[in-house]
């Protein structure tokens, strides 16, 4: 077994070499990496990652990390799974004689589509959360056009059901 540091207080665990990455765990001091909840989160991030920076799976798995500033720890075998998955379903394709991962025109479509739809859960789960959401910065930018958008009066003008 091998252990060794992976950045942003976590250290990667191998069992054997050249093996995949098994688990995580925080250092001294550092919080547990986040990891994607779902599939469909996961499909979401990998999709990103390769609209930005087409790549093989391990440089799909680096852009998450890098991305997410290290808080997105992504295991080699649920990426490489997920990404065949996605070239199952023609989101993605490698062309011939490529290794490296890009979005077909469907794979585009998904992706907005998707991240439309996280935008809309993430700004329902936040006006849910004390405080009401995000009230300055990006974040009450983001909040404010997806209002000019449509997708609800401002929180103030909401009445009780």
């Amino acid at each position: 077994m091998t252990i060794g540091p992976l950045g942003s207080g976590c250290v990667s665990v191998s069992a054997r070499p050249g093996g995949g990455t098994l688990q995580f765990e925080p250092t001294s001091g550092g919080s547990a990496p986040m990891r994607p909840p779902d599939r469909s989160t996961l499909d979401l991030l990998l999709l990103g990652a390769i609209h930005d920076a087409p790549g093989d799976g391990a440089a799909v798995r680096d852009a998450v990390l890098d991305r997410s500033g290290g808080a997105l720890v992504l295991s080699a075998g649920p990426v490489y799974r997920a990404l065949h998955r996605l070239e199952r379903n023609r989101l993605v394709r490698r062309p011939a004689g490529s290794r490296g991962y890009r979005l077909t025109p469907g794979g585009e479509r998904v992706l907005r589509s998707r991240t439309r739809e996280f935008e809309a859960h993430v700004r329902a789960v936040r006006a849910v959360l004390p405080g009401g959401g995000v009230t300055s910065g990006a974040g009450a930018a983001a909040d404010r056009a997806g209002r000019a958008r449509g997708s609800g009066p401002p929180r103030s003008d909401r009445t009780p059901r």
